[in-house]
């Protein structure tokens, strides 16, 4: 009997230190992605720009980083693929909303300006890329461009996208971090 209670004492722990965990490095990883945003705006680079890309390196790194981290200094040394994943998804999702935080309060109130920048590109860009449009489709799509370039559809958007990317990088990290404790059977779950 005090055994079990010592097993349901110590999954407990080992749940709340995954979320605190993934808090911590969720926060760190979101932040390095509002710096980064932060520089692209000022520098006025625009979303188009190969620098935007370092975001996904942020964020593999991120998950990497904590992952690795969880696995070795909370769990032994060892961690089952289903927990690596867990821990990588959700140091991901945490991230995904502090960016996704800090684009809606950038957008809608330290520079909201930048919504026409970001519209004149789009429509330089349509326009680059289909030079034999309309003015009546031009008109079209940059209407339906500009409904979704409202600070709480970016951040609705960028919360859903980054997390879906958190969660395939999480699935491919995670074949390399997992490392099963194999003595007694034992999965480390």
């Amino acid at each position: 009997m005090i055994n079990h209670f010592f097993k349901l004492y110590s999954m407990e722990n080992k749940k709340n230190a995954l979320l605190n965990h993934s808090i911590v490095y969720g926060l760190v990883t979101g932040g390095l992605l509002v710096l980064l945003s932060l520089i692209i705006n000022l520098l006025n680079l625009g979303p188009k720009n190969p620098i935007v890309y370092l975001s996904y390196l942020i964020l593999i790194g991120g998950i990497i980083w904590g992952s690795k981290e969880y696995r070795d200094k909370i769990m032994g040394g060892f961690i089952s693929y289903g927990n690596s994943l867990l821990v990588g998804f959700l140091i991901g999702l945490f991230a995904s909303l502090i960016s996704a935080l800090f684009m809606f309060i950038y957008v809608k109130f330290i520079d909201p300006a930048i919504v026409e920048k970001w519209l004149e590109l789009a429509e330089t860009s349509m326009l680059d890329k289909n030079p034999n449009m309309s003015q009546d489709q031009i008109d079209a799509a940059m209407s339906m461009t500009q409904k979704f370039m409202s600070p709480g559809w970016m951040f609705i958007s960028g919360f859903i996208g980054q997390s879906f990317i958190s969660f395939i990088l999480s699935l491919i990290v995670s074949i390399f971090i997992k490392k099963e404790d194999q003595m007694f059977g034992n999965t480390n779950q």
